[in-house]
């Protein structure tokens, strides 16, 4: 079985705010480039080499609008497809350091890793309950896609685009009933198994920076040294 390499869960957090300060500045395009294929590079070490073609896909696509396509169109659909090009470029990076924790990070992981920086529980909480809530409403989302199309119902996209009333009466509704229902089954389980508790807690998988974090963590100083000084 092919052994995976995936940051710590600090490192992410990391460069997710690294990822967010950049979207501040304005990147030549060789740091943007840097910057993808890094986060796709660990997208690839963590096994998960779909994601990490998708998104330089994503990215190749955005970039040769901006740079071929741009230059020869004028009027509405230019200022379209600039807005969409230019700003999916710099937004692109913060998605994917984003998806890269929710794709990589058990909950365990991240709750440790807060505990860790010593964060206060009560900011803990709510993190952990969403951790379990985004995947429970996906699982919910296609259980109630799946019983509309026994019943032959909402089988393709045109029929959420001539029926928005009936999708709000089906799918909407039934989810947010859902939805409020699993969050207060969430708390309530995540309370159980003694989150909430002052005293020290009995860490089952202890965090530790490996090389890779290291690596990391030099390269996004020397960027940030570089987009400062020089």
């Amino acid at each position: 079985m092919k052994e995976h390499y995936i940051l710590d869960i600090r490192t992410k957090i990391i460069l997710l705010f690294f990822a967010n300060y950049l979207l501040l500045k304005r990147l030549g395009d060789i740091h943007e480039w840097l910057l993808v294929g890094t986060i796709a590079t660990l997208f690839i070490l963590a096994g998960k080499n779909k994601k990490a073609y998708s998104y330089v896909v994503v990215y190749s696509v955005m970039f040769v609008v901006d740079y071929c396509l741009l230059e020869h169109l004028n009027g509405k659909l230019a200022s379209f497809l600039s807005m969409i090009a230019v700003g999916g470029r710099v937004m692109l990076p913060c998605f994917m350091a984003g998806s890269y924790i929710f794709s990589t990070t058990t909950e365990r992981e991240f709750i440790n890793g807060l505990r860790k920086w010593h964060v206060p529980e009560y900011m803990i909480i709510p993190f952990a309950v969403m951790l379990r809530f985004l995947p429970t409403i996906k699982s919910d989302y296609q259980t109630i896609r799946r019983s509309l199309a026994i019943r032959g119902i909402f089988l393709s996209m045109k029929d959420y685009l001539l029926h928005p009333a009936r999708y709000l009466e089906y799918i909407l509704i039934p989810l947010l009933l859902s939805a409020t229902r699993t969050a207060s089954d969430l708390t309530i389980a995540t309370l159980t198994k003694g989150i909430g508790i002052k005293h020290k807690k009995t860490i089952y998988q202890d965090l530790q920076f490996k090389g890779l974090d290291y690596g990391v963590l030099v390269a996004m100083v020397l960027m940030i040294v570089e987009i400062e000084v020089f």
